[in-house]
């Protein structure tokens, strides 16, 4: 799953796995080790090296080596926070940190 705008090559958003180690510091899932797993944690993330905030990933998504899934009824919302962060490029309007607030749709 990616996103693009033909505005602003270079910008690609997608999806991202993180894994909380047992010393608490958190990494993002990048490397395929074959096998999918369920996701508890994800970002919203750019291929110029923004990230969301963290999120709680809703029940079904799942990490497949170099993919993450959500539940369909998520990707409109997370595409949407990506086009937030896009929206707020240079040659655009600067978003302040209360415009990133963010809830997954209802249950």
């Amino acid at each position: 799953m990616g996103w693009t705008h033909d505005e602003h090559p270079g910008h690609e958003g997608y999806l991202v796995a993180t894994e909380r180690e047992a010393n608490g510091t958190w990494h993002e899932v990048r490397y395929p080790d074959d096998q999918k797993r369920p996701v508890s944690s994800l970002l919203v993330a750019c291929d110029c090296g923004w990230r969301s905030p963290r999120l709680v990933a809703p029940m079904g998504s799942m990490w497949f080596p170099f993919i993450v899934e959500i539940p369909e009824r998520y990707r409109e919302r997370a595409h949407e926070l990506w086009r937030r962060h896009f929206d707020s490029l240079p040659d655009r309007p600067t978003l302040s940190a209360g415009d990133l607030h963010f809830e997954w749709p209802a249950g």
